[in-house]
């Protein structure tokens, strides 16, 4: 755990360091700086969903465990955005990304294992039907 709390900044000291070194101070500035603005609107909108999430669930029971992770992963990608460094800029893209904008996909694809949009909802099958008269038949 120590090694967590010492490596991690300073690998993102070093990593900073390079970054200046290949492309300059103030390229390097605006990279934390438009790393730390996309983390906020990543936050502002995880905060959004989380907010609708709980009215949700108000209403009914979340339909799955995925749904109470996917808006807590944004937030947690926007927070190491925020922080400077590029391993937690990469870190926290990749959390923001697969978080997604749909709070209800699961793993597997958007909406696996949910009935449809609203658990109330009716399962519908799509597909033909033909009715066909039983004394044509025989």
């Amino acid at each position: 755990m120590r090694l967590l709390f010492i490596g991690l900044p300073l690998l993102e000291l070093l990593g900073l360091m390079i970054l200046t070194d290949r492309i300059g101070l103030p390229a390097t500035l605006l990279e934390i700086l438009l790393s730390c603005a996309l983390g906020i609107f990543l936050i502002r909108r995880s905060g959004r969903s989380i907010r609708d999430l709980m009215q949700r669930f108000q209403k009914a029971p979340p339909n799955s465990l995925w749904s109470i992770i996917r808006p807590l992963q944004g937030i947690l990608g926007g927070i190491l955005m925020c922080l400077p460094g590029l391993l937690s800029d990469l870190i926290g893209l990749y959390l923001a990304i697969s978080a997604g904008s749909k709070d209800d996909a699961g793993p597997g694809g958007p909406g696996r294992g949910s009935p449809g949009p609203d658990p109330q909802s009716p399962n519908i099958i799509e597909g033909e039907f033909v009715q066909e008269d039983l004394e044509r038949l025989n």
